[in-house]
């Protein structure tokens, strides 16, 4: 299993809290664990081109540059003996001719010494640029074998391997930024926990891989649809966590349209459903995630000091829990509301802390809000080409993960202020 392989498997495992099942796994490995030349056969060919640059090759280039080199040098004495009738080539005996050489070997050495650096810093480039297609291409035929498999599964109705192999890759698929795929595991997961009677996996199929991955896409009024669905299942079956999430992503969802008195009522109907929690590490998760939300409701009211002491305790619970995947989104909405209270500096550090982080989790949602910040935070500095960089870098991405609405504004890099 190949380095990106491993990668995702280690992140679907972790993400199902250590109860990733055998058959699970042996489900996922069946998968994911294919010949790597079906997924990436011109990785290893970009190899060949770092031997392009072959010893063979340098000393003929060497010898190329020397012969020239003397040639032109005796050509040019030539000319001089000839216009000035000076004799040097007779008088300068043994010692003018090896001065002549060695000066001709320095000139041959040091330009192939250039034309070896500036070969080399190509070859470079060529082998990255291969390597991203590369990658690109095993990423789409790892979703074309994942989407595939689970067709597979549900066309015979295998409900329960569709549930299971679905509701764990969910997380992960959100992390990285995979959302058309998501919705349509999503989908599939939804209708196999409907047909299997499983309301719990119907409710989160619902409320979270269709809801709130439809809105982010842009598509609010059907996350709306999706989001009111799978809260009145849950309700039903006293999932008070989905519950809970659902009216949490309602209330993200109206504050998106700023219509904040439907935020907060909907924040009110998450905190009732909490109080029916039993207490435990998914209770401390949930009201975490209120908090940041009862944040960004303080930030649209311009209650910067409230805004800033919930995110922080949101980001305290999550160092506990040891959530980094969640404790990442809190440095962007901080930078924004540093940002709203002209702290420019202090906003800045905030994004390239989160930048960083986000990289290292591969959480591209939140790669994309701290660029952003970063392109604001350039603008207000009258750092245009700053800004400009960090707006295309935000655009390319925001087109990858399908944010197309949110890709026309950075191209007029006057993006808006969003809740995600």
């Amino acid at each position: 299993m190949n380095d990106k392989r491993r990668q995702i498997r280690t992140r679907v495992c972790r993400v199902a809290d250590g109860f990733c099942e055998d058959n699970v796994r042996d489900t996922f490995d069946s998968i994911t664990n294919r010949p790597t030349h079906e997924y990436m056969s011109t990785k290893e060919q970009t190899i060949d081109l770092g031997s392009g640059i072959k010893l063979s090759g340098l000393l003929i280039r060497f010898g190329m540059s020397m012969f020239s080199c003397l040639t032109l040098m005796w050509l040019a004495l030539q000319l001089v003996e000839w216009f000035f009738k000076w004799k040097l080539l007779s008088n300068s005996g043994a010692t003018g001719v090896t001065i002549a050489i060695l000066s001709c070997a320095l000139a041959a050495l040091s330009y192939t010494f250039v034309y070896f650096y500036r070969s080399s810093i190509e070859t470079q480039r060529k082998i990255i640029k291969r390597e991203k297609i590369a990658d690109l291409e095993q990423d789409k035929q790892l979703d074309k074998t994942i989407i595939a498999n689970l067709h597979a599964a549900y066309k015979k109705e295998r409900w329960e391997e569709v549930i299971k192999i679905g509701s764990v890759l969910s997380r992960p698929l959100w992390v990285t930024g995979k959302y058309n795929l998501r919705v349509e595991v999503g989908r599939l997961v939804e209708a196999a926990a409907a047909y299997n009677d499983r309301p719990h996996q119907q409710a989160s199929a619902l409320i979270d891989d269709l809801g709130w991955t439809k809105f982010v896409l842009g598509e609010v009024n059907e996350a709306k649809e999706y989001i009111s669905h799978g809260i009145s299942i849950a309700e039903k079956c006293d999932d008070y966590y989905m519950a809970l999430k659902g009216y949490r992503h309602l209330s993200g969802i109206s504050m998106e349209e700023d219509n904040l008195e439907e935020a907060r009522k909907y924040l009110e109907n998450s905190t009732d459903f909490a109080k029916k929690m039993k207490d435990g590490v998914r209770k401390k998760e949930v009201l975490a995630g209120v908090d940041v939300n009862m944040a960004l409701l303080s930030f649209k009211e311009k209650k910067w000091k409230e805004a800033l002491e919930k995110l922080e305790h949101a980001k305290n619970v999550y160092q506990t829990l040891k959530d980094e995947d969640r404790e990442v989104k809190v440095y962007h909405y901080k930078g924004d509301i540093l940002l709203e209270m002209g702290r420019i500096n202090d906003a800045k550090d905030v994004y390239r802390e989160g930048l960083s982080l986000a990289k290292q989790l591969s959480r591209k949602d939140c790669v994309l809000r701290n660029q952003i910040g970063l392109g604001k935070v350039a603008t207000i500095k009258g750092d245009l080409t700053e800004a400009n960089r960090n707006y295309s870098l935000a655009t390319q991405l925001a087109r990858e993960l399908g944010r197309d609405v949110l890709a026309k504004e950075l191209e007029s890099n006057v993006p808006k202020q969003h809740i995600i």
